[in-house]
């Protein structure tokens, strides 16, 4: 989703700066009204990257940990698909597969975690 906004986003960038660049033929009134569009779209980009900032935040605040030797498989796994050329898709692919394993690796923990603390209750 961020992707498909920020390719959109510099499209409509390249739109406007080359409505921007045909200012012989547009009159002056128009003119303005572009230099408006062009202000309110950096405007509204700038508020998107402030909101997107304000959510990765939030959401690594609220994200479990991930243990060391998980991470470090998982970046390492990312690099190799990087490293070996694949295409964008394979990368993302890997990417996934490593999200699902960490999250499979966090929920065998969590279930290691409240067995034990169910063994010494008893």
């Amino acid at each position: 989703l961020n992707r498909s906004i920020q390719r959109t986003a510099k499209a409509i960038k390249g739109q406007l700066e080359g409505l921007s660049k045909e200012r012989t033929a547009v009159p002056e009134q128009q003119q303005a009204k572009l230099r408006k569009l062009m202000q309110d779209f950096a405007g509204t980009l700038q508020d998107y990257k402030a909101a997107q900032k304000v959510a990765a935040e939030r959401e690594a605040q609220y994200l479990p940990k991930v243990p060391p030797a998980v991470a470090a498989g998982a970046s390492s796994a990312a690099a190799a698909a990087a490293a070996s050329g694949g295409s964008e898709a394979d990368i993302e692919s890997q990417a996934l597969l490593q999200e699902q394993v960490q999250q499979e690796s966090r929920a065998m923990e969590n279930t290691i975690s409240f067995q034990e603390a169910l063994i010494e209750e008893r």
